[in-house]
């Protein structure tokens, strides 16, 4: 695999090992219910259940500051982004080739059971690495 990433043809590529790893680390970690899973297309469509399982698993009752925090953008988010955020656009904009290649990287670390052909992850894929499986 080290030929691989230090093989990356761009930027794109890096960023995409670099996003592999960050994720592929933790769930390698941890045993499934020892973290919560929480997925950033899961808080775009489903906002308040998302954030309704995050209070469960830490044991707090709901609590609807956190859902209307989610409408405030962030002090950091450009005000002339280019884009309203979605849970498919990136595959819009990377396309073709590049689409492919990301589908064989996020396989060498067997993220693809995770972000496969839909736009919404599977999370039965991260228990899967987590498991061992």
């Amino acid at each position: 695999m080290e030929r691989e990433v230090r093989a990356a043809r761009d930027d794109y590529e890096r960023h995409l090992f670099l996003w592999c790893i960050d994720n592929y680390v933790p769930l390698k970690q941890f045993e499934p219910g020892g973290i919560h899973l929480s997925f950033y297309e899961n808080l775009l469509v489903h906002p308040k259940e998302e954030l309704r399982r995050l209070f469960a698993f830490l044991g707090e009752d709901f609590d609807a500051r956190a859902y209307r925090n989610l409408e405030r953008p962030s002090p950091l988010s450009r005000k002339e982004a280019p884009y309203k955020p979605s849970v498919g656009g990136w595959r819009r904009q990377i396309g073709g080739r590049r689409l492919e290649r990301t589908v064989e990287i996020l396989n060498l670390f067997g993220l693809d059971r995770l972000y496969g052909e839909g736009t919404m992850p599977d999370p039965s894929g991260a228990y899967a690495l987590m498991g061992g499986e």
